[in-house]
């Protein structure tokens, strides 16, 4: 029976030129991003137009610190003992022999 069919032989290649009608391998990088590439075509040029908002001038800085140095105080250089507060004291052990009583 296998006598009177003739085995066909297929090439199989990695080339895909060879093979018009079937094209298996996966989309190259070059399909989806042009090799030359103008930043023009895609981006417009950059307008110049007012300085954003939530910049802030030094006039405006100065006025807003006038208004905390009004509200906090600017720091003062007296010393703790001078407003009645007791300075830090390490306290020894109460039990000097370590029984726990």
């Amino acid at each position: 029976m296998s006598s009177s069919k003739k085995k066909e032989i297929i090439a199989i290649s990695s080339d895909s030129s060879e093979s018009s009608d079937f094209d298996a391998r996966p989309w190259a990088w070059e399909d989806y991003f042009p090799r030359e590439f103008k930043a023009s075509d895609y981006f417009g040029p950059a307008q110049r137009g007012e300085a954003s908002s939530n910049l802030i001038t030094k006039e405006e800085q100065k006025m807003a610190f006038k208004a905390r140095v009004q509200v906090l105080g600017i720091p003062c250089k007296k010393k703790l003992e001078e407003f009645g507060v007791k300075p830090f004291e390490k306290k020894g052990p109460k039990d000097e022999k370590g029984k726990g009583k």
